[in-house]
């Protein structure tokens, strides 16, 4: 069962030198096939700042960018299409990327529009447990879905991974600023929401900055 909106968290690893290259040889060619192929909006971009507390190195450059799908068949079917294996193939002739791009198309509960104002800071979570099984993927995706509130967030989201062998939960939260993040982190119902979750899960925290 789908929700409100099928969302493509995309990860790309650009070399931090040859960005600006990427970004006007490389990237629109790929925005224009992304709304041929089925993409109906891109719901934001940024630069992954911290993974788990910690700075990202120059080396580490990652850019994160935000897609809304009209399905599920039509983002398989783009993935194997000959658009995308060519803008593999420039990437890689180009020497661009220091690194394999993470796809995740995520089921959300909700649209998103709301949550990726200019300047914002989110924070994503990459949730993947323990307990693979459906019933051991929707008994944390539930949990997250009831405790979204305690992420003292003006808008969080949660959904669960369409296109991945091991299905994995994201919840995306919204924030006016860092130290914004940093109250919402420090409070006890936010702690207790997560460590309720943790013996059943392994968490990724990346914090990307919206331009």
């Amino acid at each position: 069962m789908t929700g409100m909106a099928i969302i493509e968290f995309v990860l790309l690893k650009p070399k931090k030198e040859l960005f600006e290259g990427f970004k006007e040889k490389i990237l629109p060619t790929l925005i224009n096939n992304l709304y041929a192929s089925g993409v109906q909006d891109k719901k934001g971009a940024g630069f992954v700042m911290t993974e788990n507390d910690r700075e990202l190195k120059d080396e580490e450059f990652t850019a994160a960018y935000f897609f809304q799908w009209t399905s599920l068949p039509h983002f398989k079917s783009f993935v194997v299409s000959p658009e995308y294996r060519e803008f593999g193939s420039r990437v890689k002739e180009g020497g661009y990327a220091s690194g394999p791009a993470e796809l995740r198309l995520i089921d959300l509960s909700e649209d998103l529009s709301s949550i990726f104002g200019s300047n914002a800071v989110a924070e994503c979570l990459i949730i993947k447990p323990k307990d693979a099984s459906e019933a051991g993927v929707q008994n944390v995706l539930q949990k997250l879905q009831s405790g979204l509130p305690q992420f003292g967030a003006s808008k969080a989201v949660v959904g669960s991974t369409l296109n991945l062998e091991r299905q994995e939960v994201v919840v995306v939260s919204s924030y006016a600023s860092d130290a914004e993040l940093e109250t919402a982190k420090a409070s006890p119902a936010r702690q207790q929401l997560l460590v309720g979750v943790s013996n059943a899960v392994d968490v990724t925290s990346l914090v990307v900055h919206f331009q």
